[in-house]
């Protein structure tokens, strides 16, 4: 019987042959097929003792499953043997105890009615990007130039992964440091430069990968290691002064504004008043001298037990009798979350190069993770017309047909009820997932039979993956090195054996209920936030963020290929160094290698007519 058969290693491949797969994450997939295509899982080892440090490649979703759940320790974080690695005390990298209070502080911050909140300010700051495109657009075509004053494109083409990476840069950074940089204002404008945090973080980031997967980063000529230093230093001492010391000094004016309730004429605040089951917000529009406040309410209030009363009062004279219930109501910026938060052991709080180290993760995630679905999003939607079409009707039915500016406002509850939206990032998710490979270093052996099934525990009936029991070894070669388990998910999301023949193409109907209940291994073979107590933090912030933006996008406009002026399609290039993502004009400049860069786009302005004949459609 095969299941009391002794576990066995997976298939061993030569370390020698396949070093600059592990470190680039680029053929990892087709090392799996070349060497265990049945079970898709593959140990990578020298085949001397001279390197004890063991490999592990797994794209099978049962076997990945089983490691993403089990405890693991900290990767390596540190490089050239002393250069700590980015965010190597982040809550991606990170782990003990202060990673647990890290997590655990993101975990009750980042929490779903939190983001919701966030809707109206995602819509807003999307309302300030499409009145920049606008503007853009109008200006070359009044010119008849391009918008990059490029002669190879027609006026109206956009860059539209310049124009999401500045949207969510801003969005990222103002909710999770209280900075905001503005980068959608500067972008396209001629003589003005990109945020100096943008610049030096992707030049850190660009450094830092480099060393990843240049195969010569540990040889003694190599120079990388002085540029990843100088571009490191740069960036940790932005942070120290213009993020982490900026947000002292507010926190310290904070807390003392709330203790003395000094606010002032526009300051929203939050009035706890009794019997409500909720604070109401408000908007002071008056101070006056004996210390009271007149406020205004932001919204209607929809709740009975309030005594009316009450309300009448302090928006028509003053606060004075209700000054204790007054708090500040913008919510502190994520990292003031972790800046206030101690041990409550130890009671220490967190060093500032665990703090630096936070931020470049929340950027990683919330910034990063978030232009990578969104760009996407807006590269299938451009190639296809149907789901232009179905994803508009959708939006008609949930936010009404009285408005083609793009203005209305986007109530919360209904951005979650987009049934076909959510169709459409599923699988946006799938081909391009925001974490396309997991690293995690074993605690603990592993033992998984390869044909069980994760929710039941079960043996399948009709195996599609064969019965092998295959044991993953924690320790490295004999107990003295590290076991490394990198989890393809990308290598998961694109089998044909999982996905069907048409794996690779793009279709959101596979997303369909009927056809979702019939996915082999549910969703465990879909896993675009990795798994386990290691999963994306921004998973929920990055999506609904998404939905929003392309939300006001769709109901505005109309989205095609960008071309030349010829007719041929502008190519889209994925970056070299980050896998996924697009490659971008500046990232393709400073690489230069002669290489297209951008996500270039025709944007048309939706008609009355186009609302009419698409509602009847």
């Amino acid at each position: 019987n095969d299941l009391h058969m002794a576990p066995k290693h997976p298939p061993h491949a030569p370390l020698v042959l396949h070093a600059n797969k592990l470190l680039t994450g680029v053929g990892l997939d087709t090392l799996v097929d070349e060497y265990n295509p049945k079970d898709k899982v593959v140990m990578v080892a020298g085949n001397t003792g001279l390197f004890n440090d063991v490999f592990y490649i797994v794209s099978h979703p049962i076997l990945a499953r089983a490691v993403l759940e089990r405890p693991d320790k900290r990767v390596p974080t540190t490089i050239y043997g002393d250069v700590s690695t980015m965010a190597a005390k982040g809550v991606f990298i990170g782990d003990g105890q202060m990673w647990e209070l890290a997590r655990s502080t993101f975990e009750k911050t980042l929490t779903p009615s939190v983001i919701h909140s966030l809707i109206e300010y995602f819509s807003n700051n999307s309302q300030r990007m499409i009145k920049r495109i606008k503007e853009s657009i109008d200006k070359s075509r009044l010119e008849g130039e391009s918008v990059f004053g490029d002669s190879r494109m027609e006026p109206g083409i956009v860059d539209a992964n310049s124009w999401i990476e500045a949207v969510t840069y801003d969005s990222m950074s103002e909710v999770g440091f209280g900075y905001m940089p503005d980068q959608v204002g500067k972008e396209g404008k001629i003589g003005v430069e990109e945020d100096t945090f943008i610049k030096i973080f992707d030049d850190a980031l660009q450094s830092s990968l480099r060393s990843i997967v240049d195969p010569f980063a540990m040889a003694p000529f190599y120079h990388g290691k002085d540029d990843l230093v100088e571009k490191m230093a740069e960036l940790n001492s932005f942070i120290d002064t213009a993020i982490v010391g900026h947000l002292d000094l507010k926190l310290s004016e904070s807390r003392r504004r709330a203790a003395v309730k000094d606010f002032d004429v526009g300051d929203v605040v939050s009035v706890n008043v009794p019997g409500a089951q909720k604070p109401v917000e408000a908007r002071v529009v008056a101070v006056h001298k004996r210390g009271g406040y007149r406020l205004q309410l932001s919204r209607p209030i929809d709740d009975d037990d309030i005594d009316e009363k009450i309300v009448d009062e302090w928006e028509q004279n003053d606060t004075s009798s209700i000054n204790g219930l007054i708090q500040p109501a913008k919510p502190l910026p994520l990292l003031a979350s972790l800046m206030q938060k101690r041990c409550p052991i130890t009671k220490m709080g967190f060093s500032n190069e665990a703090l630096r180290d936070q931020v470049t993760t929340m950027l990683v995630a919330g910034h990063k993770t978030t232009t990578l679905l969104l760009e996407w999003s807006v590269y299938h939607l451009a190639r296809n017309k149907y789901w232009q079409r179905k994803l508009f009707r959708e939006l008609q039915r949930e936010f009404g047909t009285d408005s083609i500016d793009g203005q209305t406002r986007i109530p919360g509850k209904e951005i979650h009820n987009l049934k076909d939206m959510k169709q459409f990032m599923d699988e946006v998710l799938r081909l391009a997932s925001p974490v396309q490979t997991v690293q995690r270093s074993l605690t603990q052996d592993v033992l998984m039979h390869s044909n069980i099934d994760l929710a039941t525990g079960q043996m399948r009936e009709a195996p599609s993956y064969g019965t092998t029991q295959y044991m993953l070894k924690s320790g490295g070669r004999k107990g003295k090195g590290n076991s490394f388990v990198f989890v393809h998910l990308m290598g998961i999301h694109r089998q044909k054996d999982l996905w069907g023949e048409d794996a690779l193409d793009f279709n959101p109907d596979r997303w369909l209920p009927e056809n979702e209940r019939k996915m082999k291994y549910g969703k465990s073979q879909f896993l675009p936030f990795g798994g386990g107590k290691r999963i994306c933090l921004g998973n929920l912030f990055a999506v609904t963020q998404a939905k929003t933006i392309l939300t006001n996008m769709i109901r505005l406009w109309k989205f095609d290929i960008g071309r030349d002026l010829q007719g041929n399609e502008i190519p889209v290039n994925v970056d070299p160094d980050d896998l996924a993502a697009v490659l971008s004009v500046k990232r393709a400049k400073r690489r230069q290698k002669n290489e297209q860069g951008g996500l270039f786009v025709k944007l048309e302005d939706r008609t009355p007519q186009d609302w009419l004949s698409y509602d009847r459609e």
